[in-house]
């Protein structure tokens, strides 16, 4: 819509009636015409700075060692545009907008694109764009890259073909040849009147601000895909005279400026919340209020110019100042202070590329001792016989603070300092609580002027883990992870395989809790707990019907009970059943009189607890005295045998007493009968399949005889 406002008022020309050499900004010369300024700079780094001619309407200046300009045209004559904006993307690669100072319905401005050092200049604006009325206006261009930008502008008309004027607001990912307009739905409907202003805009990676006629804010996260104003309505801000211009540190923490009210006086607004809440800065009249910059590497700003006393009455002695501010405004340090007269220390334009390195734009001055002037690099000490730097000692690691402690700051070099903290001695004492970034300013006695910057780092934080519980088996392990330090040291020792290092494997035999402790950077962090809890195991009982069996004949069943799952074996380890019962018929051998025959049942817990208990039980297997073997006699046969249930008991003799019984596995009589004859036949189908014993017995003797049904 407009120039930037104050600013403007502060620097439309040159007022210079002497200059003397300043002590803070190294000049250059800009090769721009005497007289003339550079308004706006873009800084692709510390020897790459690209310049728009504030004066002239139609000049650049371009330097790719961070020392010699080459000027030239972006447009032919001063007549029909006038520079706006410019954004550099490398040495050969800017963007410039230019407004037309006649605006008309069919043309209102031009982006203008070069891609060889300036060499030439293409028109990128598509059709449709910024026409249809002569409120159309280009405000700004930025890119981040040699595809991705976008520009800026007034209100007029719609994505929608609505009634209402909406920001005309283009983006494009193909570095100009092709724009896509945001759409209506995704910017704020813009106050009666408001604009856009020459790049009164800032941004932080893939957040955008931008400033309006009206003294609001605009605000995008998405670069520049949807808009709305900053504190979420169209109300006041504090700078309702227009928003001049803005900078952000980072996404939250940023500074406005412009006028309170129209035709009112300049004012600094800062925010902590990204833009949604502004509260006033009260700054002072030591401080350059012409325009600022934010320091990259560093909580810090830096503002240029006259300060806000001297707006109504600017003149060729009011003061102006170049001054920075590492506590979001609330304090400042002025680092050269000077007369508007004197173009040497009076900058027009900012921009910095950390602490130490950075460029301003000024009027070109004949005067000037490296000759035209208008560029000016940040280089503290450069004044023959001044400190190069400030020195910053701490009583602890450098730079390095553990929370809740204090480290001692000193400074030398100079002869008066004056610290961010308003301390004004040499040494300061500090105790952040948060990484905090310090500065100290100072002078000599030859009137040299020099500051330093730098972050103290506040070490705090936990030792962490992924599990700070457990709960195992008793008899298993389970390795313990930590991180976050750089030394640990885990207690107690009880069952770790190791008590140093971010891990260890525990096997505790009961619950436990373990405490790691931590240190980085020489200092201690909040340690880690991890408990060990023990699940339950199940509770076996185990019993046997019988815990002495002949081992001819003889069976016993065995029970377990307490677990979810049973496993039974032998003492070879053969398992024999996985049920809670089982029968076992130990047999035997040799001619001893007795062995002990040893089974083992595991049993595991529920699926929850799975946890495994074992047990053994003893069986006492004899020979069975008074029993005629089948291995030694033939006075008894039984077949077939294994059988399908048709069986024959043969005998050799017969008495008249003679009985046969038959039992299954647990003892149970199942079957009875009187033997007559020396060849009996019997059917045993009806009989469940498995193991059966046949006795056969006249009262004196008996013989046992297994037999199979299948």
């Amino acid at each position: 819509m407009k120039k930037q406002l104050f600013t403007l008022a502060l620097g439309v020309s040159s007022l210079a009636a002497f200059s003397q050499a300043s002590t803070i900004w190294q000049p250059y010369n800009s090769n721009l015409a005497p007289a003339n300024s550079i308004g706006q700079l873009s800084v692709v780094d510390t020897n790459t700075v690209w310049g728009l001619d504030g004066s002239s309407y139609n000049m650049f200046t371009r330097t790719i060692d961070g020392a010699n300009f080459h000027a030239g045209k972006f447009n032919p004559d001063t007549s029909t545009y006038q520079g706006a904006s410019i954004s550099a993307v490398d040495a050969n690669t800017a963007y410039i907008t230019a407004f037309r100072k006649a605006q008309t319905a069919t043309n209102a401005g031009q982006i203008l694109k070069t891609t060889n050092g300036g060499a030439t200049w293409t028109n990128m604006v598509n059709t449709g764009m910024y026409t249809g009325s002569t409120t159309a206006f280009i405000d700004w261009v930025h890119f981040w890259d040699a595809n991705n930008g976008l520009v800026f502008g007034d209100p007029n008309g719609s994505s929608a073909g609505g009634a209402t004027a909406m920001w005309e607001i283009y983006r494009t990912h193909d570095g100009g040849t092709t724009w896509t307009r945001v759409a209506d739905a995704n910017v704020p409907t813009p106050l009666n009147g408001d604009g856009g202003l020459t790049s009164s805009y800032t941004t932080y990676k893939h957040f955008m601000w931008a400033g309006t006629f009206n003294g609001l804010v605009l605000a995008s996260s998405d670069s520049g895909k949807t808009w709305t104003y900053s504190n979420g309505t169209n109300g006041s801000i504090g700078i309702d005279g227009g928003c001049d211009g803005l900078a952000f540190r980072d996404s939250i923490h940023g500074l406005a400026w412009g006028l309170n009210t129209t035709g009112g006086v300049p004012t600094v607004i800062r925010t902590s919340d990204g833009g949604a809440t502004w509260t006033p800065v009260t700054m002072g009249t030591s401080v350059g209020f012409g325009t600022m910059c934010t320091i990259p590497k560093t909580k810090g700003y830096m503002a240029v110019g006259a300060d806000s006393a001297s707006y109504s009455t600017f003149s060729a002695t009011s003061p102006v100042y170049t001054s920075v501010t590492y506590d979001d405004g609330a304090t400042w340090n002025v680092l050269e202070s000077g007369t508007a007269g004197d173009d040497a220390v009076r900058m027009l334009s900012v921009q910095m590329v950390d602490s130490l390195n950075g460029w301003a734009g000024n009027f070109s001055d004949t005067t000037m001792p490296h000759g035209l002037g208008g560029a000016n690099r940040f280089h503290l000490g450069h004044k023959t016989g001044c400190p190069i730097g400030i020195t910053a000692h701490s009583s602890s690691t450098p730079f390095n603070v553990c929370a809740g402690s204090a480290i001692t700051l000193t400074a030398s070099g100079l002869n008066t300092y004056t610290w961010s903290t308003s301390a004004t001695t040499a040494s300061v004492s500090v105790s952040p609580t948060v990484t905090t970034t310090y500065s100290v300013a100072g002078t000599t006695t030859a009137g040299c002027a020099n500051y330093d910057a730098f972050d103290v780092t506040v070490i705090s934080g936990t030792v962490t883990t992924t599990a700070p519980s457990h709960t195992i088996c008793p008899g298993s392990n389970v390795t313990l992870h930590v991180s976050g330090a750089t030394t640990y040291s885990w207690s107690p020792s009880t069952a770790l395989t190791v008590t140093t290092g971010t891990a260890s494997v525990a096997s505790p035999t009961a619950a436990i809790t373990y405490t790691v402790m931590g240190i980085d950077n020489f200092c201690p962090l909040t340690p880690a707990t991890i408990s060990i809890a023990m699940k339950a195991v199940p509770n076996l009982t185990v019993t046997a019907s019988s815990y002495s069996v002949c081992g001819a004949v003889g069976s016993s069943t065995l029970s377990a009970a307490g677990a979810n799952t049973y496993t039974w074996t032998t003492g070879a380890g053969t398992t024999i059943s996985t049920t809670s019962t089982t029968v076992v018929s130990p047999v035997s051998t040799g001619t001893a009189t007795s062995y002990m025959a040893t089974y083992t049942i595991t049993g595991n817990g529920t699926a929850t607890t799975n946890c495994t208990s074992k047990s053994t039980i003893t069986l006492t297997v004899t020979a069975c005295s008074g029993i005629e073997d089948y291995s030694s006699t033939s006075h008894v046969s039984v077949y077939p045998n294994p059988s399908n249930g048709l069986v024959t008991v043969s005998l050799a003799n017969i008495e008249a007493n003679t009985a046969m019984y038959v039992t299954n596995m647990i003892g149970q009589q199942v079957v009875s009968a009187t033997l007559k004859d020396l060849n009996t036949n019997f059917d045993f189908s009806a009989l469940n399949k498995g193991v059966y014993f046949i006795t056969v017995t006249n009262g004196n003797s008996k013989h046992v005889e297994k037999l199979i049904i299948q």
